[in-house]
């Protein structure tokens, strides 16, 4: 397979996985005209969440007083839905590349023994083996993208990282003297994205605490990250040392144990700056 199918490939399988996508095929269009939707004011939300929504027909149309009925999808039919577009994703090229590697299949066989324990959560929903592959594609895959192409990230050392941050600070002192944008949405947008900045600064890795591993290491951490974020609880550490092998490194378990460790913390930061940017603008 060429540089480039595979990268197309992996873009075809990031869209017929979205969550968008997933969850149009649960409840086809069509199926939710048959169910009456759309004969009300009622519009197509269902790309909007992951239940299916429960369609209102007035029981008479402009008549005062007509009462509502409800109308929920079949079940049965959902889960025909599912199971038809499941298959449909494990036909994909790119499934197929992840499938031939033993490493893949035994993260996603340790996956599905973790929810067939599960007795509550996100791990029990519908959508839960495709959003499992897409999250190895996007992280894993891109990864393993990265080093078919010999990409090799730059990283500034310990000096420079130091010297930059000492810029963000003074531009954003700055502005308390009155050096602004004239639009103030702009201005806004460049005070947002000078505190991102800052941020991952001190959060950056410096060059002379980089490894061979640390690219690695992050696209693991990137994918525990948005494993919890989905609501999967942690990521066990046999998955990640599956997942590692994958991009054929076999780290320490220290080392998987810190990622993790490292990745509900990150987590953890994002969900509190979420809560108090909801915060401020409620107030």
């Amino acid at each position: 397979m060429t540089d480039m199918r595979m990268f197309k490939d992996r873009d075809s399988f990031l869209n017929l996985t979205s969550d968008s996508a997933i969850r149009e095929a649960a409840y086809p269009k069509d199926e939710w005209r048959e169910n009456g939707g759309g004969s009300s004011s009622s519009s197509y939300t269902v790309v909007n969440q992951d239940d299916p929504p429960v369609i209102e027909i007035k029981g008479g149309l402009w008549i005062p007083g007509a009462s509502f009925k409800t109308v929920k999808q079949d079940p049965k039919k959902r889960a025909v839905n599912i199971n038809n577009y499941w298959a449909q994703v494990q036909l994909h090229p790119y499934y197929g590349l992840l499938n031939k590697d033993w490493n893949f299949v035994a993260a996603t066989n340790k996956f599905h023994k973790k929810k067939s324990k599960a007795k509550t959560g996100k791990l029990l929903s519908e959508f839960s083996d495709i959003r499992f592959a897409r999250l190895v594609a996007q992280h894993i895959g891109y990864s393993l993208l990265m080093a078919e192409f010999g990409y090799k990230p730059m990283y500034a050392d310990a000096k420079l990282l130091n010297q930059a941050n000492g810029y963000v600070i003074k531009l954003q002192k700055s502005f308390k003297s009155g050096v602004l944008l004239k639009d103030f949405v702009e201005q806004r947008s460049l005070a947002d994205l000078l505190g991102k900045l800052h941020h991952e600064i001190l959060n950056a890795p410096r060059k002379e605490n980089v490894s061979e591993t640390s690219e690695k290491r992050k696209c693991l951490e990137g994918f525990a990250c948005e494993y919890m974020s989905l609501g999967f609880g942690t990521v066990s550490a046999s998955v990640l040392n599956d997942l590692a092998g994958v991009l054929g490194w076999n780290p320490e378990h220290t080392t998987i144990d810190r990622v993790i460790l490292d990745a509900k913390e990150k987590l953890s930061e994002t969900q509190a700056k979420i809560s108090l940017e909801n915060t401020a603008q409620k107030s």
